[in-house]
């Protein structure tokens, strides 16, 4: 039976350029932690040997017994059938396309492994360990390279028919807006996401416009959405009305999620939520225009606090919830 002094979940964060292992206690706290490149490009079988050393590492490194762990929680970046552990797609691991994942990690570790998309396991790690914690119905936005979302509806993720809820970044915004990596034009990741900034400002910088940006790269390739906040806290004229249009997509995506889940409340996470201090205030004001009163009323819009961890907290959090005992205490 669980309880706070042995329950431990391993969690697995697999990003397009990082891999984050962590061993997480029952309160949500970091016991050790390992990062390791991704270097997808070496393909499926070098990934699940690098996943299982950097696994084993970290779980000996906790100084813990296995039977001390609960479960393995397995984050990826792309929409899964949890049912069956595959991952069907990750649009930033290169030709990856139902890979068993959850099969070939678990015969190689000997313990009990879940996967789940990355947007869904942050979601579960908000209700588990962060803001989420006293919130039944709960929407947590990532809003990075790309932008995702995991549901929390009567205290439990949607997961939908297929497992692939959440996706709202490819809601089209724009029905003649910019080509998304889907496919489609105009969809909400493609007008908000980090690499949509950083897009804009490269495509402004090319046509001849001034940015202070200039002087802090080489090239205009190398400008990423962060530089661009930068020099919109510095008052540079191209990055804020860059951030200001930036801001109008965000509160569009982020009011259609609130009018159709009627959420308690949205955290936002990912590498453009470090812009917070940047964002907040536009993405609020223009919430207010939009979005249904009374859904309005009812909603909080945060920024997630647990930073770069979330992807391995929400990881872990899947080993916890998978636990019955632990699963039945705090669903």
């Amino acid at each position: 039976m669980l309880n706070e002094s042995s329950a431990y979940s391993l969690g697995i964060d697999i990003g397009g350029t990082k891999i984050s292992t962590a061993v997480v206690n029952i309160k949500g706290e970091i016991i050790t932690k390992t990062r390791i490149p991704t270097n997808a490009e070496k393909g499926v079988s070098e990934m699940v040997k690098r996943v299982v050393n950097a696994a084993e590492k970290t779980l000996q490194s906790s100084n813990l017994e296995k039977n001390k762990i609960c479960g393995v929680g397995i984050g990826v970046p792309g929409p899964v059938d949890y049912e069956k552990g595959v991952l069907i797609f990750a649009p930033n691991l290169s030709g990856w396309r139902n890979v068993p994942f959850k099969k070939m990690i678990q015969q190689r570790i000997n313990l009990p492994v879940y996967l789940e998309n990355d947007a869904n396991a942050a979601a579960l790690g908000e209700k588990l360990f962060g803001s989420g914690r006293d919130v039944n119905n709960l929407v947590y936005i990532t809003i990075s390279t790309g932008i995702g979302a995991g549901v929390i509806i009567n205290g439990k993720l949607y997961q939908g028919s297929t497992g692939t809820a959440g996706e709202v970044g490819h809601m089209t915004i724009d029905i003649n807006g910019p080509l998304c990596e889907c496919g489609n034009r105009g969809c909400f990741e493609a007008l908000a996401s980090g690499n949509a900034v950083a897009r804009e400002m490269r495509e402004m910088l090319s046509s001849g416009k001034s940015s202070v940006i200039t002087k802090w790269v080489e090239e205009i390739k190398e400008v990423k959405a962060e530089h661009v906040f930068k020099a919109a806290r510095e008052g540079d004229v191209s990055a804020k009305k860059i951030v200001e249009k930036t801001c109008r997509y965000l509160a569009a995506g982020i009011g259609n999620v609130i009018n159709l889940l009627n959420p308690e409340l949205i955290i936002i996470g990912g590498g453009v939520s470090n812009a917070w201090d940047v964002i907040r205030n536009p993405v609020m004001k223009e919430l207010k225009k939009r979005v249904f009163s009374p859904n309005l009323d009812a909603v909080k819009v945060v920024c997630s606090h647990m930073g770069d961890d979330i992807g391995v907290l929400g990881a872990a959090a899947l080993g916890f919830m998978n636990s019955k005992n632990f699963h039945d205490r705090c669903f």
